[in-house]
């Protein structure tokens, strides 16, 4: 057997590449890492996917001080509470909410409750949430408990994992069908809102909104938007 003598400084030198290595594979794993951020309200419930390990979003109308929305994540990506502050028919409103994910036995997240404190509650929003995930740890189903007009909401996926269609019902609400259009970049850019077909009544559009990006994080997350008259601010934060 020939045994071959390798420089000590060429031994170095590979074991520091292969560490490089591991550390930009490690990176690049984390970057790619996607947080659910479940934001709005009972009428106005937007999924969107974030990029990164995200710690915190704060958000709000950049033309109203009194108008804002601060949502925190745990380090396995899981909303944990949220505070917010708006005007509503020229009430300033406060709402917290505590939020507790579970899980499987294989650790997989199967269910996220919230639990929603609105003061003044004028409009019947006190009560739970609960979000259901699928085996892929998509939300798949909403559902509120006595909070205002109960109602569940369905949600479906493109090839890609993005929400493209939710559907909306309840006791006391007429059904509603939204379906979702994204830019080149995963962005949403608009939303369309339908009246389902139900009998003799035939289905139609009701209302599209539009999405705006003017800019982004490092982690291609959008931080400044302009949807309708409102320009929307967030300060996102990460672990």
């Amino acid at each position: 057997m020939v045994s071959i003598a390798i420089p000590m400084k060429k031994v170095v030198l590979v074991v520091q590449f292969l560490i490089l290595v591991m550390v930009v594979a490690s990176c690049k794993h984390q970057d790619e890492r996607k947080t659910i951020l479940i934001d709005g309200g009972v009428d106005d419930e937007q999924i969107e996917m974030l990029n990164g390990s995200v710690k915190e979003v704060l958000s709000g109308d950049s033309t109203k001080a009194d108008n804002f929305n601060h949502i925190y994540f745990d380090q396995r990506g899981n909303m944990v509470r949220a505070n917010a502050k708006y005007i509503s028919y020229h009430d300033t409103v406060y709402r917290k909410v505590v939020y507790k994910s579970e899980y499987d036995k294989y650790g997989k997240r199967i269910l996220l409750k919230a639990n929603y404190s609105v003061y003044p509650d004028s409009c019947g929003c006190n009560g739970i949430l609960k979000w259901k995930f699928d085996n892929k740890e998509r939300v798949i189903e909403s559902i509120s408990d006595k909070i205002r007009f109960d109602h569940f909401i369905e949600y479906k996926y493109d090839s890609l994992g993005r929400v493209n269609y939710k559907n909306v019902w309840g006791k006391m609400e007429d059904p509603e069908i939204y379906r979702y259009k994204y830019d080149n970049n995963n962005h949403l850019k608009s939303l369309e809102t339908y009246e389902p077909e139900i009998g003799n009544k035939k289905g139609h559009l009701v209302n599209t909104i539009n999405f705006h990006y003017l800019n982004f994080d490092s982690h291609n997350n959008w931080i400044m938007m302009v949807t309708g008259t409102d320009t929307i601010t967030r300060k996102i934060t990460y672990y």
